[in-house]
């Protein structure tokens, strides 16, 4: 169902990183393992995550801090509309791999210049999600 290329968050920000040489804004790269309280508590002193994990995304949103979703499958772009829908979002979050800075930039001034956080927990877009993909035959 999930057939896009694993790549972690370190590889993702690194080829950021390369791919836009004369950023403006401060970026940081972050080791948290498997802690998920680490992981959480970098998200929220970010002013804005690009990430490939629908679960960063989501701990992203719910602390009010915009997120793009790279989505390189039907699956990822569904998984960011699922977002998208729970959230209220003014705008999709969904960016293609290898997007250019402008898109990331766009999709992110789209989420951060309008107010649009709901008071969902991850409980309710995990469960709103499960409703929403098609679920597999084993």
């Amino acid at each position: 169902m999930n057939a896009q290329a694993p790549q972690t968050e370190a590889e993702l920000q690194l080829a950021l990183r390369d791919a836009v040489p004369h950023r403006r804004a401060r970026w940081a790269l972050a080791a948290v393992d498997d802690d998920a309280v680490a992981a959480a508590a970098t998200i929220k002193a970010c002013t804005a995550v690009v990430t490939c994990s629908f679960h960063t995304a989501l701990f992203a949103l719910e602390g009010g801090v915009p997120a793009a979703l790279v989505a390189g499958t039907e699956y990822y772009v569904r998984k960011a509309q699922a977002l998208y829908d729970a959230f209220g979002l003014p705008a999709p979050i969904a960016v293609a791999p290898g997007a250019d800075a402008a898109t990331l930039g766009a999709t992110l001034d789209g989420l951060g210049r309008a107010p649009w956080t709901r008071p969902f927990g991850a409980a309710s877009v995990e469960s709103w999600l499960d409703g929403a993909l098609p679920t597999a035959d084993y």
